[in-house]
């Protein structure tokens, strides 16, 4: 596995897409890291997790940034307080969940 992944996971807060993972590593290889527990999916299709880093709101944010992009409601990002320090907007969230969330 390629360490550029490594270091993408770790710049975008333990979240990454899993055509970022297959950049890096095989479809196969993939599916044994979450099938093995190193990595797991969020609610968010297409966006993987690090095992390492545990379920809060702030890593369910950058996970939906992945998804809709960094500008999802007309704001410049998700606000330093919703966990996603990689941004630098004070406005409030006003992104939303996946379903149910």
């Amino acid at each position: 596995m390629d360490f550029s992944l490594y270091r993408t996971i770790a710049a975008q807060g333990g979240v990454f897409t899993v055509a970022q993972a297959l950049d890096s590593c095989s479809d196969a290889e993939v599916r044994r890291l979450v099938r093995s527990s190193r990595w797991r999916r969020s609610p968010w299709r297409g966006v993987l997790v690090d095992n390492e880093i545990h379920d809060s709101f702030g890593v369910q944010v950058r996970a939906a940034s992945l998804i809709v992009g960094a500008d999802p409601v007309g704001a410049t990002g998700p606000p330093r307080d919703c966990g996603a320090s990689t941004f630098s907007t004070n406005r409030p969230c006003t992104s939303s969940g996946p379903p149910g969330w």
